[in-house]
């Protein structure tokens, strides 16, 4: 039997002993086996106004704060990881999320955007959504994660080719005061405090503060065994994170202050920096402050306005035969918004606006560059919902975008919305979406590696999609989507073949086709959740994109036991795809699938004190994550060998203790 079969065959056994155990537990007495509705709870993120996931112009995904508590997650990717489609990489410096099997290595997740609160944080150099430890905020700080996959540029203009991701911060009365400590094996701790309040004239407040230090793992890496060659990186996966979060809220008007600091080692030699030298490490630093303004003009008509100032830092110190190169990108963006939604023409709900946006530094630097291209965009945007009768509703979308460059794109959105019954909504949509090349892809420049390209065109996409909810009973809903979206004068990397260096270039059309089914219900008294999708990803010439899983299979079981007693659990199935070979056009060599099961149990000590204890990798798997040509000998003054994959950890026991005050 196969690796890859007896992975699946462990996986599939896995969830049938775990369905059986959850059959054979009684429900507590008095509970309702209830779920929260569906389509009707309310989200934000798909038009620029609350509506429910049945309106929406999209296939929403919401991950509640109860899930992020009880499946023990502790940063976004991992949320992110429980949803259909979705898969996060990890190269032991960054995460990466791939999005219906986009996912190339090098591509810095620039195809979403990541908003908190509706207010963007992609930098203005990579345009990154950072999802891992990266990630600015704690997610103790969250009430909702809104998902929203597809074209999404009619709302947001560039990034959002792929989806839009949107974090709803918690109210200062929902937060209330606590003090958290984390353990970890590998030498993990961390501290959060946090003071919320509301006080009678209706002033919301919170401030956190959080500090994480790792140690980490000493790491083999076999590709690089050969002979008496060194395979380790030993003291270099340590990690420290500092962050603050600070908000106010009155009426209609919030203020936010982010700030985050991060510092990573850098174990596996990407880029062929010494295997084991303990002075290379990436810094990352993060200042945003965020204004939002909502007013009721009348009570048919508001109107929403919107601003961010973000200041972003990376330094980055690459020890080459003992000698320091440092690398590094200063980014400073002032941003805003403003738009007007109104009920007033009977049958319609109409929505206009207009945002800027001015990254007005965009500086990198190293030993051989020192470039700064300042960018500014400009979008308006309009789009009507027109309802027919009970049944059918009509969401049309046009947004027309201005970016420096020459970079000029209109992007429609329709979408048809029908409901045969209270219980099931149909959804046909169709839209087309942009992202213009970032500052990395047109400038970065370093000698005997990297060569700049300033004359790349924007990627531009279509996406046709084709979705159903339905509800069975209260105990039960179910959904599924199909879908196709054909990306044009895709952006990646590759080797120039002229000077045999490595240069972003438009390589052409990709195809993804896919197919997705969910579900999520009650069994006596625990919830289950879970997907399966497949899907597919390729160039024109017919070569299937680098990290792209061909099925991805998911299972999340929230059950609560007595005393208080509530165990997650939450096993995942990735399924077999391809690395990266350096080259679009040319497929990569195969890697299998592999599944992996994370175990959380909590519970109270008191009413004021909260326990929570997690198994992630519970089993102890051995797999490894897709990487680009950075850790491969595809170009000049790499290592000796090829390493297609970075190594995961393996079981690690974390412990949290939380005292509510």
């Amino acid at each position: 039997m196969t690796t890859l079969c007896r992975e699946r065959l462990r996986a599939v056994t896995g969830c049938l002993w775990l369905a059986v155990a959850v059959v054979c537990t009684p429900a507590t007495a008095g509970e309702v086996p209830q779920i929260e509705d569906l389509l009707e709870m309310t989200v934000s993120s798909a038009a620029r106004r609350p509506q429910s996931p049945a309106e929406a112009p999209s296939m929403v995904s919401v991950i509640t704060a109860a899930e992020i508590r009880s499946f023990g997650w502790r940063n976004l990717g991992e949320a992110l990881s429980s949803l259909s489609g979705v898969h996060v990489s990890y190269d032991r410096s960054y995460s990466y999320m791939g999005i219906r099997g986009f996912g190339r290595p090098g591509d810095f997740t620039s195809r979403v955007l990541l908003m908190i609160d509706g207010h963007p944080i992609n930098d203005g150099i990579y345009d990154q959504a950072s999802v891992g430890s990266e990630f600015p905020l704690d997610m103790s700080l969250v009430d909702r994660i809104e998902y929203v996959p597809g074209a999404g540029s009619v709302m947001y203009g560039g990034n959002a080719i792929l989806a839009v991701v949107n974090l709803v911060t918690r109210t200062g009365a929902g937060v209330g005061r606590s003090l958290s400590v984390d353990l970890a094996t590998g030498g993990g701790v961390g501290a959060i405090a946090t003071a919320g309040w509301r006080d009678a004239s209706g002033n919301d407040g919170v401030v956190s503060v959080a500090r994480e230090r790792s140690r980490g793992r000493d790491l083999y890496f076999e590709s690089y065994q050969s002979g008496a060659a060194n395979a380790w990186s030993r003291g270099l996966d340590h990690e420290a994170n500092d962050s603050l979060f600070a908000q106010f809220r009155r009426g209609g008007f919030a203020a936010a202050l982010i700030l985050h600091e991060r510092q990573k080692g850098l174990p596996g030699g990407p880029f062929g920096i010494d295997l084991n030298h303990p002075g290379s490490q990436v810094r990352d630093r993060r200042m945003q402050g965020n204004l939002r303004y909502e007013h009721q003009i009348d009570p048919m008509t508001s109107l929403n306005l919107g601003a961010y100032a973000m200041d972003i830092r990376y330094d980055g110190h690459w020890f080459y035969s003992g000698v320091d190169q440092p690398d590094g990108m200063e980014a400073r963006s002032l941003g805003g918004e403003a738009s007007l939604t109104s009920r007033a023409w009977a049958g319609h709900t109409w929505l206009a606006g207009v945002s800027l946006r001015r990254d007005g530094t965009r500086r990198q630097f190293n030993a051989s560059l020192d470039s700064n291209s300042p960018r500014s965009a400009v979008g308006v945007f309009v789009q009507d919902d027109m309802a027919f009768g009970e049944s059918f509703t009509l969401s049309a979308g046009l947004r027309f975008d201005q970016v420096s460059g020459g970079h000029r794109h209109s992007s429609p959105r329709f979408a048809l919305i029908y409901r045969p019954g209270p219980r099931t909504v149909i959804k046909a949509i169709a839209g087309s979406a942009f992202r213009p090349p970032n500052a990395y892809e047109t400038d970065y420049a370093f000698t005997g590696t990297n060569i700049a390209n300033p004359d790349l065109r924007s990627e531009r996409s279509r996406t046709g999609e084709l979705g159903l909810l339905h509800e069975l009973g209260n105990t039960a809903d179910v959904g599924g989507s199909l879908y196709r979206t054909r990306l044009e004068d895709l952006i990646t990397i590759e080797r120039n073949p002229g000077t045999n260096l490595q240069q972003h270039h438009n390589v052409g059309r990709v195809v993804a086709r896919g197919l997705e089914v969910y579900g999520r219900g009650r069994i006596g008294a625990a919830t289950l959740r879970g997907s399966l999708a497949w899907q597919s990803v390729r160039h024109e010439s017919g070569a299937e994109l680098a990290n792209t899983p061909r099925q991805l299979a998911k299972l999340l079981v929230d059950l609560p036991l007595h005393d208080g007693l509530r165990l997650g659990f939450e096993t995942r199935y990735t399924g077999a795809r391809t690395a990266d070979s350096g080259q679009i056009s040319r497929g990569g060599s195969e890697v299998g699938g592999n599944s992996v099961s994370h175990l959380t149990l909590g519970g109270m000590f008191s009413r004021e004190f909260e326990w929570q204890l997690k198994i992630s990798n519970l089993f102890d798997r051995n797999y490894g994550n897709v990487v680009g040509t950075e850790f491969s000998n595809n170009f000049p003054g790499v290592q000796q060998s090829p390493m297609p994959l970075v190594i995961q950890d393996g079981r690690t026991l974390s412990a949290q203790l939380r005292w509510s005050f």
